[in-house]
Protein backbone atom coordinates (compact mmCIF):
# COMPACT_ATOMS: atom_id res chain seq x y z
CA UNK A 1 0.00 0.00 0.00
CA UNK A 2 1.47 3.50 -0.88
CA UNK A 3 -0.02 6.56 0.73
CA UNK A 4 0.19 9.81 -1.33
CA UNK A 5 -0.78 13.15 -1.08
CA UNK A 6 -3.24 14.05 -4.04
CA UNK A 7 -2.48 17.25 -3.72
CA UNK A 8 1.42 17.28 -4.74
CA UNK A 9 1.99 13.95 -5.71
CA UNK A 10 4.50 13.40 -3.19
CA UNK A 11 4.75 10.10 -1.24
CA UNK A 12 3.85 9.80 2.56
CA UNK A 13 4.80 6.25 3.38
CA UNK A 14 4.96 2.68 1.78
CA UNK A 15 3.71 -0.19 3.92
CA UNK A 16 6.05 -2.91 2.96
CA UNK A 17 5.62 -6.53 3.68
CA UNK A 18 1.64 -6.12 3.10
CA UNK A 19 0.36 -8.75 0.95
CA UNK A 20 -1.44 -8.26 -2.08
CA UNK A 21 -4.51 -5.57 -1.12
CA UNK A 22 -7.68 -6.43 -2.48
CA UNK A 23 -9.43 -3.47 -0.59
CA UNK A 24 -9.09 0.25 1.29
CA UNK A 25 -11.73 1.88 3.12
CA UNK A 26 -10.72 5.35 5.26
CA UNK A 27 -12.39 6.71 8.70
CA UNK A 28 -14.49 9.45 8.37
CA UNK A 29 -11.98 11.86 10.14
CA UNK A 30 -9.06 10.50 7.71
CA UNK A 31 -6.74 9.05 10.38
CA UNK A 32 -6.96 5.43 9.82
CA UNK A 33 -7.57 3.63 6.79
CA UNK A 34 -8.60 0.04 6.66
CA UNK A 35 -6.77 -2.77 4.41
CA UNK A 36 -8.08 -5.83 2.90
CA UNK A 37 -5.57 -9.03 1.62
CA UNK A 38 -6.25 -10.91 -0.94
CA UNK A 39 -5.71 -13.69 1.73
CA UNK A 40 -9.06 -12.29 3.24
CA UNK A 41 -7.06 -10.62 6.13
CA UNK A 42 -7.80 -6.57 7.61
CA UNK A 43 -5.56 -4.23 9.18
CA UNK A 44 -5.59 -0.66 10.17
CA UNK A 45 -3.23 1.94 10.02
CA UNK A 46 -2.83 5.27 11.05
CA UNK A 47 -2.22 7.46 8.25
CA UNK A 48 0.47 9.58 9.38
CA UNK A 49 2.70 6.82 11.14
CA UNK A 50 2.07 4.18 8.85
CA UNK A 51 1.87 1.69 11.46
CA UNK A 52 -0.89 -0.99 11.89
CA UNK A 53 -2.86 -0.38 14.88
CA UNK A 54 -4.59 -3.35 14.52
CA UNK A 55 -5.57 -6.67 13.34
CA UNK A 56 -9.08 -6.54 12.54
CA UNK A 57 -8.49 -10.50 12.46
CA UNK A 58 -6.81 -12.97 10.07
CA UNK A 59 -8.45 -15.18 7.97
CA UNK A 60 -6.10 -18.39 8.77
CA UNK A 61 -6.91 -18.11 12.20
CA UNK A 62 -10.38 -17.35 12.12
CA UNK A 63 -11.38 -19.48 9.10
CA UNK A 64 -13.30 -16.26 7.59
CA UNK A 65 -12.20 -14.76 4.54
CA UNK A 66 -13.29 -11.36 3.76
CA UNK A 67 -13.58 -10.54 0.40
CA UNK A 68 -14.91 -6.76 1.36
CA UNK A 69 -14.30 -4.18 4.02
CA UNK A 70 -16.19 -0.62 4.42
CA UNK A 71 -15.49 1.90 7.11
CA UNK A 72 -18.97 2.98 8.18
CA UNK A 73 -19.49 6.55 7.21
CA UNK A 74 -19.67 8.52 10.34
CA UNK A 75 -18.35 6.38 13.32
CA UNK A 76 -16.25 3.82 14.57
CA UNK A 77 -17.40 0.59 13.07
CA UNK A 78 -15.83 -1.05 9.81
CA UNK A 79 -18.24 -3.86 8.23
CA UNK A 80 -16.36 -7.13 6.23
CA UNK A 81 -18.26 -9.79 3.93
CA UNK A 82 -16.67 -12.90 4.13
CA UNK A 83 -18.46 -16.45 3.19
CA UNK A 84 -20.71 -16.60 7.03
CA UNK A 85 -21.65 -13.11 6.21
CA UNK A 86 -21.13 -9.37 7.12
CA UNK A 87 -19.03 -8.81 10.61
CA UNK A 88 -19.00 -5.53 12.56
CA UNK A 89 -15.35 -4.64 14.33
CA UNK A 90 -14.23 -1.53 16.17
CA UNK A 91 -11.37 0.91 15.01
CA UNK A 92 -9.71 -1.03 17.16
CA UNK A 93 -10.08 -4.23 15.94
CA UNK A 94 -12.50 -5.80 18.18
CA UNK A 95 -15.19 -7.63 16.76
CA UNK A 96 -18.35 -6.55 18.18
CA UNK A 97 -20.52 -9.60 18.37
CA UNK A 98 -19.43 -13.05 18.68
CA UNK A 99 -20.77 -14.62 15.32
CA UNK A 100 -21.84 -12.60 11.95
CA UNK A 101 -24.65 -11.27 11.85
CA UNK A 102 -27.37 -13.54 10.98
CA UNK A 103 -29.52 -11.01 9.34
CA UNK A 104 -26.73 -11.37 6.51
CA UNK A 105 -25.74 -14.59 6.78
CA UNK A 106 -26.26 -15.97 3.24
CA UNK A 107 -23.89 -15.15 0.56
CA UNK A 108 -23.46 -11.33 0.08
CA UNK A 109 -22.11 -10.58 -3.45
CA UNK A 110 -22.08 -6.53 -2.04
CA UNK A 111 -22.97 -4.03 0.57
CA UNK A 112 -22.71 -0.50 1.68
CA UNK A 113 -23.75 1.53 4.82
CA UNK A 114 -26.65 4.17 5.16
CA UNK A 115 -25.49 7.49 5.21
CA UNK A 116 -26.82 7.57 8.22
CA UNK A 117 -25.51 4.54 9.63
CA UNK A 118 -28.68 3.31 10.89
CA UNK A 119 -29.02 0.42 8.15
CA UNK A 120 -26.72 -1.57 5.63
CA UNK A 121 -27.98 -2.33 2.13
CA UNK A 122 -26.76 -5.91 1.63
CA UNK A 123 -27.24 -7.78 -2.09
CA UNK A 124 -27.44 -11.46 -1.09
CA UNK A 125 -26.13 -13.91 -3.12
CA UNK A 126 -30.05 -15.87 -3.20
CA UNK A 127 -30.83 -12.66 -5.29
CA UNK A 128 -32.35 -10.34 -3.21
CA UNK A 129 -31.34 -7.00 -1.61
CA UNK A 130 -31.90 -6.50 2.24
CA UNK A 131 -31.51 -3.63 4.66
CA UNK A 132 -30.80 -4.36 7.86
CA UNK A 133 -30.44 -2.50 11.16
CA UNK A 134 -26.82 -3.70 12.09
CA UNK A 135 -27.68 -2.53 15.90
CA UNK A 136 -30.27 -4.82 16.30
CA UNK A 137 -29.22 -7.53 13.69
CA UNK A 138 -32.51 -7.34 12.44
CA UNK A 139 -33.98 -7.11 8.02
CA UNK A 140 -35.79 -4.14 7.96
CA UNK A 141 -36.84 -4.85 4.69
CA UNK A 142 -36.11 -7.37 1.46
CA UNK A 143 -36.58 -6.50 -2.21
CA UNK A 144 -36.42 -9.86 -4.47
CA UNK A 145 -34.10 -9.29 -7.88
CA UNK A 146 -35.62 -11.70 -10.32
CA UNK A 147 -32.69 -12.71 -11.72
CA UNK A 148 -34.19 -15.38 -14.48
CA UNK A 149 -36.69 -12.49 -15.54
CA UNK A 150 -33.41 -9.44 -15.96
CA UNK A 151 -31.39 -12.09 -17.08
CA UNK A 152 -27.94 -10.40 -15.56
CA UNK A 153 -26.48 -10.80 -12.42
CA UNK A 154 -26.08 -7.60 -10.32
CA UNK A 155 -22.92 -6.99 -8.04
CA UNK A 156 -22.90 -4.03 -6.90
CA UNK A 157 -25.26 -1.54 -4.81
CA UNK A 158 -24.79 1.90 -3.57
CA UNK A 159 -26.91 4.27 -1.29
CA UNK A 160 -27.53 7.93 -2.73
CA UNK A 161 -26.14 10.22 -0.22
CA UNK A 162 -29.46 11.27 1.03
CA UNK A 163 -30.25 7.94 2.09
CA UNK A 164 -33.24 7.76 0.75
CA UNK A 165 -32.28 5.28 -3.11
CA UNK A 166 -30.39 2.59 -3.51
CA UNK A 167 -28.58 1.69 -7.11
CA UNK A 168 -27.36 -1.42 -8.14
Amino acid sequence: VRIFRADTGSEMFHLLGTATVTGVSWSQDGQQFATLTAGGSCQIWDVITGVAVAGVFNARTTRRWAFEIKWEPGGDRIATASQTGLTLWTREGEELQAQPLQSASTGTADFDWAPDCSRIAIQSTNHEIRLIDPDSDSIAMRYPINVSKERREYMDLEWSPDGKTIAY
